[in-house]
């Protein structure tokens, strides 16, 4: 069986790469701490990425710092992505995430 994949928007692929974005937030997940994960934006496989941690939290419960190791300016533009992201789910302050955080170990050369 391959690697499972962590799989973005090829908008952030950039700052996956870089390492500003060190985290994600998904609806559900079935990745654990530890693991190795093949790590794709937009279809372009960017390299392996090791779980460092998977946390369930509410909406309301992320910060300003997961919002900025996320990639994003600030907790409100994060539950506005999101939104957009899960349009069609009712996104709330109650709705339970899986806060992912993860460190690129091994990029792609062909990456950006």
């Amino acid at each position: 069986m391959g690697k499972k994949k962590l799989s973005f928007k090829k908008e952030f692929a950039s700052s996956i790469v870089n390492g500003s974005k060190t985290s994600t937030v998904r609806l559900s997940t079935n990745l654990r701490v530890g693991e190795e994960v093949e790590v794709v934006a937009g279809g372009v496989r960017l390299g392996i990425a090791k779980i460092k941690g998977v946390e369930v939290k509410k909406v309301k419960e992320l910060t300003e710092e997961d919002a900025h190791t996320d990639g994003f300016s600030s907790k409100e533009d994060l539950i506005k992505t999101l939104r957009r992201l899960y349009r069609g789910k009712n996104i709330n302050d109650y709705t339970e995430i899986k806060l992912i955080r993860f460190e690129l170990k091994k990029r792609d050369l062909n990456s950006s």
